[in-house]
């Protein structure tokens, strides 16, 4: 059931429907499960800030914050990193997804890594540097077209299309 939760969780944010993905990430934030309850909470950071929730954001960050200082391992600290930006005041995101990518660049973790870009994609979009957001935009929307992670694709090529770039 977890894998499941974790699972619909990761779909729903894919295809932006946050408060969705806040319903599913919830359930596996308040139950705690090892391993499970240390992977939900990036997800619920961002389902919780793009989903209108920063009540719930806030109680993941925290905790993500401990656990990832805690384990100081490149994966931790680039979601922790990845957390941040999105809960950070517009004049402090760009060193957090800056921190995150080079952090998440130094694993394996390519999904994670590939998020970090479309994340930062949409928030150099938002603060209306379209030619700079072009280029993570782009690095997501590969890597999500040719793993087949059709919902993260479609998120990354619509905010590319609203760039000016034809995908």
């Amino acid at each position: 059931e977890i894998f499941a939760l974790m699972g619909l969780t990761v779909l729903e944010l894919g295809l932006g429907r946050y408060p969705q993905a806040l319903g599913w990430g919830l359930q596996i934030l308040h139950d705690d499960p090892p391993g499970f309850g240390n992977r939900v909470l990036p997800e619920v950071v961002e389902a919780g800030v793009r989903g209108g929730d920063r009540a719930a954001a806030e109680v993941a960050l925290t905790r993500l914050t401990e656990r990832a200082t805690a384990a100081a391992t490149p994966w931790a600290l680039g979601l922790l990193a990845r957390s941040q930006a999105l809960m950070a005041a517009d004049a402090d995101a760009e060193s957090y997804y800056l921190e995150a990518i080079n952090q998440l660049a130094g694993t394996a973790v390519r999904t994670e890594l590939a998020r970090a870009h479309l994340l930062y994609g949409e928030w150099l979009r938002r603060a209306r540097r379209r030619k700079e957001a072009r280029e993570p935009l782009r690095e997501a929307f590969d890597f999500f077209e040719t793993v087949g992670a059709s919902g993260f694709a479609s998120r990354a090529g619509a905010e590319l299309a609203a760039t000016g770039e034809h995908v």
